[in-house]
């Protein structure tokens, strides 16, 4: 069965970068060498997916590219100035990507630190926005933030909805 893509349109890159297996992507040899950053607007609350980018960024956690993953989050976060509770949702992404990264480089109890900072950017959220925020359930996202700061291996794709009220 293949994974449910938001933004099937758009090409994967050639590889999933890891330190120390791949060429860094943006420097001499990496698929995005010369390449601008990408280009983000801030967010639209109620239609999330309706962001091009934003929606590719799930696609690209989803499928174990965690990297290029978090470079989308870590542009929308500075779109929102890093304030606030998008840029906090946005941090928690950020914190979610990082957790990949480590746990595929073996790093276990360092994807644990970030699952549980990331727990703690979602709760804060949750308290403050409620269970639904840019098309996530929060409260099934911390749920599963508690199981994998005590098993990384168990990190799933995330659901993304558009949500109108």
């Amino acid at each position: 069965m293949s994974l449910h893509r938001y933004r099937p349109d758009q090409s994967f890159p050639p590889y999933a970068y890891l330190p120390g297996e791949h060429p860094h992507p943006s420097r001499e040899g990496g698929y995005r060498d010369g390449l601008e950053e990408p280009s983000v607007h801030t967010l639209e609350h109620h239609q999330p997916l309706k962001n091009e980018a934003y929606a590719f960024a799930f696609d690209l956690f989803n499928h174990h590219y965690f990297w290029e993953s978090h470079v989308y989050f870590e542009a929308f976060w500075n779109a929102h100035a890093r304030e606030g509770s998008k840029a906090d949702f946005l941090k928690g992404m950020i914190k979610l990507s990082a957790a990949g990264i480590k746990f595929q480089s073996g790093r276990v109890e360092t994807s644990a630190l970030h699952f549980i900072r990331a727990r703690e950017l979602f709760l804060s959220v949750l308290k403050k926005e409620g269970e639904f925020y840019l098309g996530v359930d929060l409260t099934r996202l911390i749920a599963e933030l508690d199981e994998l700061s005590i098993r990384p291996s168990l990190l799933k794709p995330l659901e993304v909805h558009d949500h109108l009220t």
